[in-house]
């Protein structure tokens, strides 16, 4: 098949590989031809800051916390139903915590649920995200969110520092011309 697609870690190569005459990156090269091509471009990094959010967090321990607390509730669910069985002489001041407590693990489990849900659709998102990439499906799960956000973060802020410098070189460009059309 012709799919087109990169790894994701050459993002991370691109401001190492520098031409042989002017010594400029890559990344300097494709920053002048994007800022030619099109000059309202964005700096990249002030786009993309729930990238560089989640590139802070560890989805793995995410997951790993969930089930965690999952498996906690359903325990607390077990402790609160041995409480019932054996208790025999239900006091009404014991029957109000016990209803206070049935109620604050209804609501821990209805968020844990929620937060489960939010997990699993966030990871759908990147899973998608790295298919658009042009990583294969099979291969998706090679690739830790964190470490992907991550590089897509430090290529963006290497980009904007990047762009800034291009566009310097532009105005000067610009600048030069103007004098020698002043003069010329």
């Amino acid at each position: 098949s012709s799919s087109k697609g990169f790894q994701i870690d050459y993002l991370a190569k691109v401001p190492e590989v520098k031409d042989t005459v002017h010594k400029h990156s890559l990344l300097y090269h494709l920053t002048f031809w994007v800022l030619e091509s099109l000059p309202t471009a964005s700096d990249l990094y002030s786009e993309i800051g729930a990238i560089t959010r989640a590139s802070r967090t560890d989805f793995e321990e995410v997951s790993t916390t969930l089930a965690r607390m999952q498996e906690e509730c359903k325990n607390s669910w077990d402790y609160l139903r041995i409480i019932a069985k054996y208790d025999t002489d239900p006091v009404e001041s014991e029957s109000c915590m016990k209803n206070k407590t049935s109620e604050f693990l209804t609501d821990a489990a209805e968020r844990i649920i929620i937060m489960e849900k939010i997990y699993k659709r966030i990871m759908k998102r990147f899973y998608n995200f790295l298919q658009w990439l042009g990583i294969p499906k099979h291969l998706t799960g090679d690739y830790k969110v964190h470490q992907v956000c991550k590089i897509i973060s430090e290529f963006s802020l290497e980009f904007r520092t990047t762009r800034e410098r291009v566009q310097q070189t532009i105005d000067k460009k610009r600048g030069s011309q103007g004098k020698k059309l002043v003069k010329g």
